[in-house]
């Protein structure tokens, strides 16, 4: 099935490992996706993971901003209890780059990142 049609086949699952990295600055991060680069091949379940050496006092916010609004590509996040996991679910009904900044805090300060989701035709 094309993403123009939708699909009816059982959704992928992604697992990205998260690092957020402390700068010389104390309170600033760098937070890197493994992979860094996310292509979707279909329906999608996105699974975000905050490992090591990741601070314990780092967490995922329940926060998503989304570009194109419009395409309706991705689901609200759901944040684990521990908030250590973060969950998106792709629909995949159009193809294309996927501008999306997820968020990490330390309680003091909001971190935003692009985990870069691109929505790749089928081939």
């Amino acid at each position: 099935m094309t993403p123009e049609t939708g699909s009816t086949l059982a959704p992928a699952f992604i697992n990205i490992h998260v690092t957020a990295v402390e700068l010389g600055v104390k309170g600033d991060y760098t937070i890197i996706c493994d992979p860094e680069n996310i292509p979707i091949k279909g329906p999608t379940i996105l699974n975000f993971e905050l490992v090591a050496p990741t601070p314990a006092h780092i967490h995922f916010e329940s926060k998503i901003h989304k570009k194109p609004d419009d395409k309706h590509q991705l689901s609200n996040p759901t944040v684990s209890t521990n908030g250590k996991y973060l969950t998106l679910s792709d629909v995949y009904t159009w193809t294309g780059e996927i501008d999306v900044l997820l968020y990490v805090t330390d309680k003091k300060k909001e971190h935003g990142f692009d985990p870069q989701i691109r929505n790749e035709p089928q081939k």
